[in-house]
């Protein structure tokens, strides 16, 4: 469930699964860098945002960077947060930082 993926998903070897809100074929556009394995959702992926069917706890609780998964959780690895902060402090660049005056 909640799987994100770049291609169909097949059966193999005669197995068979129960699968349910999965997406398939998302175009690699929806992911940072695929082919370095950064599977994070750009702003081009919000067909994943909340896309997803609420697991029961202890289910996927967290996503690849451990953050918390809501009652409508992201399809694929990465559950998009909201940015707090607009001036980059999320992201470590102390370039962006607003100055602070006293």
């Amino acid at each position: 469930m909640n799987g994100l993926s770049s291609h169909n998903l097949l059966s193999r070897n005669g197995g068979a699964a129960t699968l349910a809100t999965n997406i398939a074929s998302a175009p690699l556009t929806w992911f940072e860098d695929p082919s370095a394995g950064d599977l994070h959702l750009t702003a081009a992926g919000t067909g994943a945002v909340d896309s997803g069917t609420d697991l029961p706890q202890g289910v996927a609780d967290g996503d690849i960077d451990l953050e918390s998964r809501n009652s409508l959780p992201d399809a694929g690895a990465d559950e998009v947060t909201p940015i707090l902060f607009s001036d980059g402090f999320e992201s470590g660049d102390t370039l962006d930082w607003s100055l602070t005056q006293q």
